[in-house]
């Protein structure tokens, strides 16, 4: 299983085409990871997974944006989704981090960080805290957090370089299955919905969302089984496409933004929890009328775009069919970096690195036809030992 994993790593990590916009989202002079990063990569082009109409069918519910403005819930004034905050942490004192009696030290990654204590938290139950540490480029996540006079209190953490492409497949890698701040393993903060973004117009990244069951599976670089050992339910990290044929001409404003960037970026699956709910940050700026637009939208306007590697699980189904169909070649996108934002139809390579993963980019491009041949031959090889595995 765990070369398994690997070989799910490498045919990420090294498959160099398809042309790929290299304008990921930032925060100050940070990206929020690579422009490939599973996050940030468009998927328009990718092909449906066999298992798209039974997974579908499996769930029931319409779209609904999880953030808003401020409301009055009937006892108090409050604002829905998920608030974060920047330090600069070469400034910034780091504070003691302690662990809840039925947390998880042992799948997080940091006692002290740089988060201050008056840090926005997301409100009950999850209580999450994002710090985005642009000194450092350094992503700081955690679960069920509480401020105390001097440290924080929180159920689980996770730290992730945001120059690192798919950085969650990268913690504690002896191990098959590690939690987060969030339910798949996942960072949490590249899959927010901005209101900065969407008043430019232009989102340009996977929005994070949720359903109700997850099998106990997942699909890198998702890293975390669900709950629910049966094969017919969704396992973390599949990645849902609003489809092309979707009708957007009676959409406007914020939910019309939205929703191209579902055509374009789709969704991931990160979490357990309401049907077809998108997470995004708290603002006074969203406009409640204008994003319940999103409620029109069904799941079944949805297909799951196919995945790149076998389904990571620690117990045995008899196999992952749909209408018949059990197999289907491995996907591996291929990533050529295209910086022409006039729609030309030359696309210009770049070459982009990241800590501890291959240089991304066309070989050909760089004229190295012997590291091309190499990268190529450890994908095939990769793919044929994931195919096997499906046998």
């Amino acid at each position: 299983m765990f070369k398994q994993v690997i070989c799910v790593m490498l045919v990420l990590t090294l498959a160099t085409s398809v042309t790929h916009a290299c304008n990921p989202p930032k925060v100050g002079n940070c990206n929020i990871f690579p422009p490939d990063d599973e996050w940030n990569r468009e998927i328009s082009n990718d092909p449906v997974d066999y298992m798209s109409s039974c997974y579908i069918a499996k769930y029931s519910g319409n779209l609904k944006a999880d953030f808003s403005g401020p409301y009055f819930d009937g006892t108090q004034t409050v604002s829905a989704g998920i608030p974060w905050n920047i330090v600069k942490g070469n400034s910034v004192a780091k504070v003691p981090i302690k662990f809840s009696a039925d947390g998880a030290p042992d799948e997080s990654d940091f006692t002290s960080a740089p988060i201050p204590l008056n840090s926005k938290v997301e409100g009950p139950t999850d209580s999450h805290v994002i710090v985005v540490d642009t000194d450092n480029c350094i992503l700081y996540e955690m679960f069920a957090s509480v401020a105390g006079s001097d440290s924080w209190t929180c159920g689980s953490n996770a730290k992730f370089d945001l120059n690192m492409r798919n950085a969650s497949m990268f913690r504690y890698p002896n191990e098959l299955s590690i939690t987060s701040a969030d339910a798949a393993g996942l960072p949490i903060f590249p899959g927010l919905v901005r209101y900065s973004e969407v008043a430019a117009g232009n989102i340009t990244h996977a929005v994070r969302f949720t359903l109700p069951t997850a099998q106990r599976a997942y699909i890198p670089p998702a890293k975390h089984y669900g709950s629910t050992k049966d094969a017919s339910y969704l396992p973390y990290g599949a990645r849902f496409r609003l489809k092309a044929s979707f009708d957007l001409s009676t959409y406007t404003g914020q939910s019309l933004i939205i929703l191209k960037a579902l055509k374009k970026y789709g969704m991931i699956f990160a979490d357990q929890g309401s049907s077809y709910f998108i997470t995004g940050e708290p603002n006074d700026k969203w406009d409640s009328d204008d994003l319940n637009q999103l409620k029109k939208v069904p799941g079944t306007a949805f297909e799951m775009v196919r995945r790149a590697g076998k389904i990571m699980r620690d117990w045995t189904t008899a196999t992952d069919s749909c209408n018949g169909q059990s197999t289907q070649l491995i996907y591996t996108p291929n990533y050529v970096c295209n910086n022409n934002n006039n729609g030309g139809n030359t696309p210009t390579t770049s070459t982009i690195n990241n800590k501890n993963t291959t240089t991304a980019t066309s070989a050909r491009a760089n004229g190295n036809e012997s590291l091309h041949s190499i990268i190529s031959l450890l994908v095939v090889t990769c793919a044929t030992v994931l195919v096997m595995a499906f046998m």
